[in-house]
Order: C-alpha cells, then structure tokens, then sequence
C-alpha cells in the first residue's frame, strides 16, 4: 500500500522498509515491557512519574509514546477507515449507520465556503442502536427549518414549561480525537469509549458520532463542513419541539467542537448548541510550526505524558490538514484558538497577562521576546508590500532540508544582501543572519508573506468566545496540553462562558478513551460530567 502524500517522504514510509521499521519498533516495546515492570517494582514509588500510578498506568504511557514513532516515521495511521464507504449494518452491535446529506447551499457561508473543499454526505454511527420511535412524547419528524428568508437565524420567543424541561430531548454530536489523522467514529475505535459511556448514563436520547473527513481525506475546512452538516441534520430532525444539543469532541475532536460552534456563532444561521464537551481539547496546533510564538513556549509534563512534544513531523500533518491554504491560516481561531498569538492579538498584551494569571499560566519571557520580533518584522514586511517590493521564494540546493522537511527554500527580495530588509525573521530558527530557510510546504502562494496580522475578528463583531455555550472541560494536570487549554479557559471566563473545570487527578491526555488508568479517577471524571449534564434538565436555570 502506498503511503499517503504527506508522509511519502518518511525514512520508513516505504515497503519493504515500512514492515520491517514497524516490526521492529513494535518488538523492542514489547521486550522492554518487563524491564520496565521489574525497575518500577523493585524502585520506591518516589521514582514512577507519578507517585499513584501503577504498574500498568507507567506501561501503558511508555507504551504508547515508543508507537507513536511509528507515524513520526513510517507515516502509519490507525483506526481509520474509509469514510466514503458505509458498513453493513450486522457488524454493528451498538449503533446504527446513518448518512446525512451534505450541508445545503444557503449554509455554505463564512469558513466553510471553499470552492476547493466541496460539501459532500457524511456517515455517522448513532447511538444507540434501537432508539425508540418517539423521543420522550415527541415526534421526531421533520418539520419546519428554523432558517428565515434572510439567512439568518433569530431566537424566537420560546414559552418553556418548567414541568417538561426534563423531557426535551437531549443530543449529542460527537468528534473523536486522534490528531485528524488517527482513530474513526466506527464503534470499535477506542475513541468509542466515551459515546458509550455516555449513552450507558441516559442522559443522552442520541449520540451522533461523526465520521468527518481526516487530513487525508479532505483538507480544512472539511471537518468543519461535516459537522456543521450534522448539526443542520439534528436541527432540522427535532424541529418541530425542539432538543439540547451538546456538542462533544476528545483531543482533535475536541479542535472541531470548538471551530464548529465558532462558524455557528459567526454565522448565526442556526441555533446555537446548548453545551460544548471539551475532553483533553486540542487547542493550539500551532505549537507544533516551529516558526510560531507557541512553539517557543516548552509544554508541560514531558515525563508523564505519552504526547511528544516534536514539532517537525506534526507539522507535515498541519500542512497537509491546511491543504491549499497559507500556513498563516494556522493561527486562525478556527484552529488554535488558544495560541498566544490570538489571545493577544485579541484582547491586547495586558489584558493577555491577566488572563494567564488568572489561570495560572506564567509569561515565557523568551517566547514574548520572540513575538515582539515577530511583530516588529511582520511590520517591516507590511511595509515592503506597501511599497510594491515583492517576496520572492527560491529554491537554494546549496542546503540541507530543515526541520524535517523534503526541501527547502530561501525567501528574499530582488538584489537582497544577505543582511538586507524586508525578510522574515531568520532567528525564529536561530537564523540570525541572511534569508531564512523555511520549508516549501509552509507556502502555498509564494507571493503571501509568511507573517501577516492574526485576524480574530468575526462578521458580528463579537468578543474571541462571546456567545459560546456553556462549557465543560476535562484536564489532566499530567498531561502535555495542560497549558493551552488554561489559557482556553481563561479567554472563555473573560468573555463571559460559563466553564465548568473537571480536573483529573495524575491523569494524562484523554484518559476516558485509553484502555488502562485508574478506575477511581476516571469514574470521578464521567460522574462529574453526569452532574454537570444533569443541570441541562434543571427547571430552576430557565426561570
């Protein structure tokens, strides 16, 4: 099988080479299990990287950093499957298949028009399996669209009758994680763990479980498309008496809930979800450019998690989720809406600051001084454009590839010294001299400049996160996100959401998908979720 695109030119991306590096990866893991197990055993707990993981916990992390190299180097993704194809219906023990029809023209509005990314049908798995014809006394037909002639959605006055507010029927759309390269919404995807727990604590009356399309399936804003079509399905479907609609995604699902119910907010040409479900949530992929303020900023818990923290061969999946899209696009709040670069870019360096405080976060004095050149070049470069000087991208042989790429390319100006202005900014790769050498896949227009202002404002003027959902969020205080998403948390509280804090003691990145973690704690997480889906049901906040 020939290996995807953007992974081709991989050391081991190529049979017979691919077998023999994954079969040997895989064997030196499994051999090191027991030394692993015997170290821990015979060392006090004082040395395990937290003091109340057991033998399994330290296992199963170590475990899965050593695989994860095999996507770093081989290019292999798991779990995955054809999201063009539907399964037949006696494989499924737990949902059923569904199609849902692609989003309808007078949708395709705001991020998720792309004349290169077209709209097409999506599969989801539903949970459960065998729902009942009528949800709680309401028909569930379809009925009138909640879109006006203008386009646009408006909240019509609703009477609700507090006696029946635990009887509307509650949804759930869910993303799965695994990086928009790994994992499916098939039932048997490790990901499934959490629609299954969910529906087994019937809060939910259904779980949609969206096969949206993987970086190499479809490129952005392709994710963004299906679940925006899965929504304007649900919306359509329970009309007539309306639903709660809570949108849940894990990891890299959790990236698209929050871009998803930023184009239904942006847009207003639907209903807004009642709830966002934010799992471990991936909220700042620009981290992983090495040329971003982000990356500048080390990410926490390097021995505890099994998340690696290198930057070059996420890249390569980033460039190819962005498809014909800049790589400027990246600091879009679309996709990493907690990068410091949007939040200052929207709320200003001090207000900034008082955000990170607030949450704990500490300003990394080497990644502000890096975003103060970054602003002082990107200005110098606005300038050069306005004065008609062009950006030129040459390809120099004379170099070694860079930061894991297949080539590489010099950005200067015609009859440019090696010294000479505008250019980006060479010491953002340590560069402090001459054109910087930057990778061919960070450009898909060489006349766009590499660095441009990060737009953060929307078509209806709103704050960054004004008019989000009530939100909840699950965080290990192990886990190598820890940092972004305290920042995510912090511009939502400022913007007026409502976040519930669900802290997983010891726990690393998206424990309520992965097979060994201690029960305890993990049963404490999926009760505090329950409560805090349970106040969907309370008559009291609709008073």
């Amino acid at each position: 099988m020939s290996p995807h695109p953007h992974a081709s030119h991989l050391p081991f991306a190529h049979e017979p080479w691919k077998t023999l590096y994954v079969t040997q990866r895989l064997t030196t893991t499994l051999l090191l299990v027991p030394i692993w197990v015997t170290y821990y055993l015979l060392m006090p707990r004082t040395s395990r990287p937290r003091k109340s993981w057991s033998i399994k916990q330290i296992v199963a992390v170590r475990f899965t950093r050593r695989v994860h190299k095999v996507t770093e180097m081989a290019g292999v993704v798991w779990g995955v499957r054809d999201h063009t194809e539907e399964p037949k219906q006696s494989s499924l023990k737990e949902t059923r298949f569904q199609w849902i029809d692609p989003l309808p023209k007078e949708l395709q509005k705001g991020i998720v028009n792309d004349s290169q990314v077209p709209c097409i049908k999506v599969g989801t798995f539903v949970w459960p399996r065998d729902p009942k014809n009528s949800v709680n006394g309401f028909n569930s037909t379809q009925s009138t669209s909640p879109l006006l002639s203008s386009g646009t959605y408006t909240q019509a006055p609703v009477h609700v009758d507090l006696e029946d507010t635990c009887n509307i029927p509650m949804i759930g759309i869910f993303m799965h994680g695994g990086g928009y390269c790994h994992m499916s919404a098939g039932e048997k995807s490790p990901t499934s763990k959490i629609p299954r727990r969910l529906t087994k604590d019937g809060r939910f009356t259904e779980i949609y479980s969206v096969e949206y399309r993987l970086l190499h399936q479809g490129s952005f804003p392709s994710a963004i498309q299906d679940a925006a079509a899965v929504y304007y399905h649900i919306v359509e479907k329970y009309s007539k008496h309306g639903c709660r609609i809570i949108l849940i995604g894990d990891s890299s699902g959790g990236n698209l809930v929050l871009s998803t119910a930023r184009w239904l907010r942006d847009e207003n040409l639907l209903p807004p979800p009642d709830g966002l479900l934010l799992l471990s949530p991936s909220c700042d992929p620009s981290h992983a450019f090495p040329f971003t303020t982000s990356s500048y900023i080390p990410r926490p818990h390097e021995s505890t998690d099994y998340l690696v923290d290198t930057p070059e061969p996420r890249a390569l999946l980033l460039r190819t989720l962005l498809g014909h899209h800049p790589t400027e696009v990246i600091h879009s709040p679309y996709l990493s809406p907690a990068s410091e670069r949007v939040l200052r870019e929207a709320y200003g360096d001090e207000e900034f600051e008082k955000i990170a405080a607030k949450v704990g976060v500490r300003t990394n004095e080497y990644a502000l001084a890096h975003f103060e050149q970054i602003r002082a070049e990107a200005e110098a470069q606005a300038r050069a454009e306005a004065e008609g000087i062009p950006l030129i991208i040459t390809e120099d042989p004379t170099k070694t590839p860079s930061i894991g790429c297949p080539t590489t390319s010099a950005i200067s100006t015609p009859n440019s010294t090696p010294n000479s202005t505008p250019r980006i900014p060479g010491s953002l790769l340590k560069r402090p001299q001459g054109p910087l050498l930057v990778p061919s896949y960070c450009h898909s227009d060489v006349n766009l400049p590499l660095l441009r202002k990060v737009t953060t404002v929307n078509p209806r003027q709103l704050a960054l996160f004004e008019d989000f959902a009530r939100t909840c969020v699950v965080l290990g205080d192990a886990e190598r996100l820890e940092t972004e998403v305290l920042k995510l948390v912090g511009a939502m509280e400022h913007d007026g959401v409502e976040v519930e804090m669900i802290g997983a003691k010891d726990a690393v990145h998206d424990i309520l998908m992965m097979g060994w973690w201690d029960e305890v704690v993990r049963e404490g997480v999926w009760k505090s979720i329950d409560e805090w889906l349970a106040t969907f049901s309370n008559p009291e906040r609709y008073i």
